[in-house]
């Protein structure tokens, strides 16, 4: 059973899963960045010990490599110097291979969450799903026993899987997100706010959680509308990047109906 944890990481996916992990009971011996000030911040919330040296790792029962995906074969390959070939290693990226930690550790796994965190927004963690995956059955239930102390949602995802899981996941939340923005610039160049576009964008999501996507796709591309799409083209001239994303989208909804 893992109830001793490092973190290797003080950024957003670390401070969130550090802190349900402290709250299911997990203690949190050190929390690794190189940022000082992140790292003091969050082993003040989760009663871990602040390190800014990767020599100062001690073996417990898990190490989380939350980090960004190019450290994450750098770090693994630095704690080798310093911890024990057979000390459990996981990482929680959705798009890196478990090979770049399998090369340095004989316990390897992945323990990857799809949601997005933000320090200072807060989430329920037990709604967000954790992907896990080992190099073996032993460690891979025994990820799937601590996944489970802080979330309801605990799959076995293969590394295969998980890429494409990632990959879905960069086009359901940072494109419609990006999306966001861009609508945000139009409507502040005309002085409308964009709360009025909140519910819209609520309700589009509370639909899928449901049903199918493509059924509840509507508008003007969905309908056929071609007069519509045109007086959104024209007005779409002032904001080239927009245009381009607009006929792009509207072309392939277009498509998908026929």
């Amino acid at each position: 059973m893992i109830n001793r944890v490092t973190l290797i990481g003080a950024g957003n996916v670390a401070h969130h899963m550090g802190k349900a992990l402290y709250a299911a009971g997990v203690t949190i011996e050190h929390i690794f960045s190189r940022n000082q000030q992140k790292s003091n911040d969050l082993a003040l919330l989760v009663s871990a010990e602040a390190i800014s040296d990767l020599s100062r790792v001690k073996p417990c029962d898990l190490v989380i490599l939350a980090v960004s995906d190019s450290a994450i074969p750098e770090i693994a390959a630095t704690l080798s110097r310093f911890l024990p070939a057979d000390t459990f290693v996981v990482h929680t990226s959705g798009a890196t291979p478990s090979a770049f930690v399998a090369s340095h550790f004989r316990r390897y796994g992945v323990f990857y969450p799809p949601q997005t965190f933000t320090i200072g927004v807060e989430i329920s963690f037990a709604e967000a799903p954790l992907c896990i995956h080992a190099g073996n059955e032993e460690d891979l239930r025994e990820l799937e026993e601590l996944g489970k102390r802080i979330s309801t949602l605990v799959f076995r995802i293969n590394d295969q899987q998980r890429q494409w899981l990632h990959l879905t996941a960069v086009v359901v939340n940072n494109f419609p997100n990006h999306l966001y923005a861009l609508a945000e610039e139009v409507l502040q160049d005309h002085q409308i706010p964009f709360d009025l576009l909140r519910p819209l964008i609520l309700e589009t999501a509370r639909k899928v959680q449901t049903h199918s996507p493509a059924p509840m796709q509507t508008g003007p591309a969905r309908r056929g509308d071609q007069a519509t799409i045109e007086a959104h083209l024209y007005l779409l001239e002032a904001y080239p990047e927009l245009k381009e994303v607009y006929e792009v989208l509207t072309k392939n909804i277009f498509q998908k109906i026929q």
